[in-house]
């Protein structure tokens, strides 16, 4: 009770110590009986302006990262500075020695990470950045040739420590990652991830007043312009993580967006995907690895992708309201089909690869030959809203289709006219149509939380998931 406020603090190696900076002391604590075993006060004020710090493992060092965005390694026995050194624009917010203790990674709110060499206080690898402004947490693999870090928002990001080079897509988590640490001797990573974060800025002349709460209150620190930022976490959670696990995840990541289609090669030793992030990818079904092929990217979001029959192309819809082709071994691009005036929802290949169909949320549908790459006859616009799904029967003679206008339609497989009335029963959207493999049933999926089954040949409901009838023949 008798110091200041605590600013940072960290166990030495071996666990028996807990080092803590307050604004003129470095005090150490038994790990077991938390009782002071030394306090040193600091007269050149070394312990002021400290964010974080870190031990080296052999307790011979120890590491301040600054409000300034400044490093400071010092001398564990003497606090006498060994190394200052300029390292980032923003303040610090993580810092952590490798296992072997020659290299130093920090963390900053400049959005960058860097690793330093802890004796001569050179730069080992360029400062790594990504998509994001901040990141929260940093750590080294075990083995030194990763490091971890946890990034506000969004989750935790893998570099290659040598060459700075990502490694992967983030894993995402649910809430930010406050910090990371591998565990001594085991696979384990240990984090705290907040459930819940409030933000306040406040200017440089102005009062600090956070409204009474049971939330932890993170500070983040000062800009240069003055400005202090404080993040408050709540219902804060500890998880443990298995770093081979995540070292997997990492090498299979492709996607930094939401996947929003998937679709099986006809062999099935291949998965296309198509995300958010406007890419497409393939990767292979046994390992779950993303395959090297060219860069397949659309103007805007992936919203439905299909292999051929055959397996030689790939076509993918979204939102840039045009159809690409692509070369399913190379994933360079063979044509492109354009008409709709809006998103393209949905998309299917005929069982003989001729043809494909196309829904939008312009509410029509097309019919496209593969052959001579051109539309067939006029647009299919008898939907009264967006089409959401579309389905090819096994022999090609129909497409059946699903809307927002809470209906179904059917129309000839080869010619895009409208086949008999719209299939009518569902309450709300129709999410989702696919025939049976024999092509005398349909399936059709709703919002209004039912499944509908029809008969092909009467064109009427066999029963739906809310009905009490059986299902009879």
């Amino acid at each position: 009770a008798a110091h200041s406020a605590i600013n940072a603090i960290a166990y030495t190696s071996d666990g028996s110590t807990i080092n803590v900076v307050c604004e003129h002391s470095l005090i150490e604590l038994d790990a077991v009986a938390l009782a002071i075993r030394c306090e040193r006060t600091d007269p050149s004020s070394h312990c002021k302006d400290v964010r974080c710090m870190a031990a080296s493992p052999n307790s011979a060092l120890i590491v301040f990262g600054r409000e300034s965005g400044a490093l400071s390694i010092l001398d564990a026995n003497n606090l006498a500075v060994i190394c200052e050194i300029d390292a980032h624009k923003y303040s610090i917010n993580s810092i952590a020695f490798s296992s072997d203790g020659s290299r130093l990674a920090s963390t900053s709110d400049d959005g960058t990470v860097s690793v330093w060499d802890v004796h001569s206080g050179s730069l080992i690898v360029k400062p790594c950045v990504g998509e994001w402004d901040r990141f929260s947490s940093v750590t080294f693999t075990l083995d030194g040739k990763s490091i971890i870090a946890g990034i506000w928002g969004v989750g935790v990001q893998l570099w290659d420590a040598e060459n700075g080079k990502l490694i992967g897509r983030p894993w995402k988590v649910e809430g930010p990652v406050l910090f990371l640490a591998c565990a001594r001797g085991s696979d384990r990573i240990i984090a705290a991830v907040a459930r819940g974060i409030e933000y306040k800025l406040f200017g440089p002349n102005e009062a600090v007043e956070l409204p009474p709460s049971e939330a932890r209150c993170y500070y983040l620190g000062t800009y240069p312009n003055g400005y202090r930022e404080y993040r408050r976490a709540d219902r804060t959670t500890v998880q443990v993580w298995d770093a081979n696990t995540i070292l997997t995840r990492q090498e299979t990541a492709g996607h930094s967006d939401s996947v929003i289609s998937v679709s099986f090669s006809p062999d099935g030793k291949r998965i296309v995907s198509g995300s958010g992030d406007r890419s497409v990818r393939v990767w292979d079904a046994d390992t779950g690895r993303s395959l090297e092929m060219a860069e397949m990217r659309h103007s805007d979001s992936v919203c439905f992708v299909a292999f051929s029959p055959d397996g030689k192309h790939i076509a993918s819809g979204g939102g840039d309201n045009i159809i690409r082709i692509w070369d399913a071994e190379r994933g360079e691009p063979v044509q492109t089909l354009e008409g709709h005036t809006r998103w393209i929802l949905c998309g299917a290949y005929s069982a003989d690869g001729t043809r494909i169909v196309s829904g939008s949320l312009d509410n029509t549908l097309r019919l496209w030959d593969t052959q001579e790459w051109h539309q067939i006859g006029e647009p299919m616009t008898e939907h009264e809203n967006w089409v959401d799904s579309v389905a090819f029967s096994p022999d090609g003679l129909l497409i059946a289709s699903a809307s927002a206008d809470k209906t179904v339609r059917l129309w000839d497989g080869h010619t895009g006219e409208p086949v008999g009335e719209p299939l009518a029963g569902h309450t709300h959207v129709v999410l989702s149509v696919t025939f049976s493999p024999d092509g005398t049933l349909l399936a059709s999926g709703s919002s209004d939380g039912t499944v509908r089954l029809w008969n092909m040949h009467s064109k009427c409901s066999l029963w739906d998931t809310h009905s009490k009838c059986s299902f009879g023949d």
